[in-house]
């Protein structure tokens, strides 16, 4: 890997299969937006593609939770072009096709990670930083010029990106981007919640996330996972098609672990509990000496195909604008080489007990993993000095009571109180006659006016505090 630099942006490059590969990587994806703002990274990706012509080129662009890619393939004057192109677009942000493309993404639904991955984020982190990759937000149509604007000013500089080739740069390369300052990584602590637990998901995968402190070994202990998977749920027992992992680096020396696994509807159950004894076992005894052997030929396999030259620095440049030293493919290799069985083991003992299991909302015998999904979050004094009580006949609990001032806003109901102080407010949706108050945490607190006396005037005092976080959600469609 050769290191240098094109208009104060720093080039990662490594000569590979021909023809030539180009990667534009930007420090931003989920985890830097808001709940108010969820999608506003993929929105702008969205502009700078639709703003260029026609091309041969075999070209696209990603976001995911730590990172967006713009990048292309084919003859090097035309990837020249490409990147230029992709800088002036970031320049000049081509806003005329704002509400075309907010449509799009609509109708994309694209999500920053395997659903899988994103769940768990969301699950463990709440609607901040690491957890909006699992967060739905307002919906892209509720971003405006100004939201757009400001991410891309604020995200889309040089002092934000890395160039990736796998050719040496070619003559006549610019990389023209505005000037700016690199943004601090957005980091949300852990919720408090019961691990190992699990929570039940409308998705046709059981999957299963940890929390790994040894970064290093948890591509392997993945591999290790799935091949035992593999060897019960499919070939054994044919309930499984696909097993398969993912990760996602959350904090420094911490990455998300996530495995998982599909099935028909009657036979989930089953696959969740196959899933948890085989992190159990992993953790109690560690890989056998032929399953470790496999991992490390794997990752070897990876790392020696020249398909992967662009992928490999792509990663490497995140690390570098994460604050980083980048590695070579050589560091890496000597250092898969000092992950051992206990290292391995470690690394499963630490996803067992930061377990969180997706399962079906059937019967599951897992007397390990209690269901957290109805845990309670602690009750307490209510905020706020200003109460909103219960109408005479409204159809609702006895005491109901909304609690609203400076220092936040309280809902009791049925015997528990609910409360948020105002910068744990991420967003307010705006429904007709009732306002839904979106916490940090993932806590929604309903608030409808008709149930309570005066229910107008608590309505216009949450939307004076919203201020830029109200937001109208989409009206639902017609049921079939």
């Amino acid at each position: 890997m050769i290191r240098t630099e094109i208009d104060g942006v720093p080039v990662l490059w490594e000569r590979g299969p021909e023809p030539m590969t180009a990667a534009l990587v930007f420090r931003v994806g989920a985890r830097d937006e808001t709940f108010r703002t969820t999608g506003v990274t993929h929105l702008i990706e969205h502009l700078v593609m639709a703003s260029l012509d026609r091309s041969p080129l075999d070209r696209n662009a990603m976001v995911d939770l730590n990172s967006t890619v713009f990048h292309a393939t084919g003859r090097p004057e035309a990837v020249v072009d490409f990147i230029n192109r992709v800088c002036a677009a970031l320049s000049d942000l081509p806003l005329g096709r704002l509400e075309k493309e907010s449509r799009v993404l609509r109708a994309e639904e694209g999500i920053a990670e395997h659903p899988a991955l994103a769940v768990a984020l969301c699950a463990r982190y709440g609607y901040r930083a690491q957890g909006l990759a699992g967060a739905a937000g307002p919906g892209p149509e509720q971003l405006s010029r100004t939201h757009v604007v400001d991410h891309a000013r604020r995200y889309f500089t040089r002092a934000n990106a890395v160039l990736v080739l796998s050719a040496e740069p070619p003559p006549g390369l610019r990389i023209a981007l505005p000037d700016g300052t690199r943004p601090e990584l957005a980091v949300a602590p852990h919720l408090d919640l019961r691990l190992p637990g699990r929570l039940t998901a409308d998705h046709p995968v059981v999957s299963l996330s940890g929390l790994v402190m040894v970064p290093h070994a948890a591509s392997m202990t993945a591999q290790v996972l799935v091949g035992r998977l593999e060897d019960e749920l499919r070939d054994a027992r044919g309930l499984s098609y696909e097993v398969s992992s993912g990760g996602a680096p959350t904090v420094e020396d911490e990455t998300m672990v996530a495995v998982w696994a599909d099935g028909r509807d009657d036979d989930l159950p089953a696959v969740a509990e196959a899933m948890w004894r085989a992190v159990a076992r992993l953790a109690g005894s560690g890989p056998t000496e032929p399953e470790l052997a496999h991992a490390l030929d794997v990752a070897r396999e990876d790392l020696d195909d020249p398909r992967s030259i662009v992928g490999w620095l792509v990663h490497q440049a995140v690390r570098l604008l994460m604050g980083r030293e980048p590695r070579s493919r050589s560091d890496q290799r000597s250092l898969d080489g000092l992950v051992d069985a206990e290292q391995v083991r470690r690394a499963a003992t630490q996803i067992r007990d930061s377990a969180l299991l997706y399962v079906p909302d059937k019967p599951v015998e897992l007397p390990d993993v209690p269901d957290i999904s109805d845990d309670d979050h602690p009750t307490g004094a209510p905020l706020g000095d200003t109460v909103f009580r219960k109408k005479a006949l409204a159809f609702a609990p006895r005491d109901l009571a909304v609690h609203i001032g400076d220092d936040g806003i309280s809902l009791t109901a049925a015997g528990t109180t609910s409360s948020a102080t105002w910068p744990e407010v991420v967003g307010v949706a705006e429904l007709p006659g009732a306002r839904e108050v979106v916490i940090g945490d993932g806590r929604v607190l309903p608030v409808i006016a008709k149930h309570l006396r005066g229910g107008e005037r608590l309505v216009s005092l949450i939307d004076e505090r919203a201020g830029g976080l109200l937001f109208t959600p989409e009206p639902e469609g017609p049921e079939d």
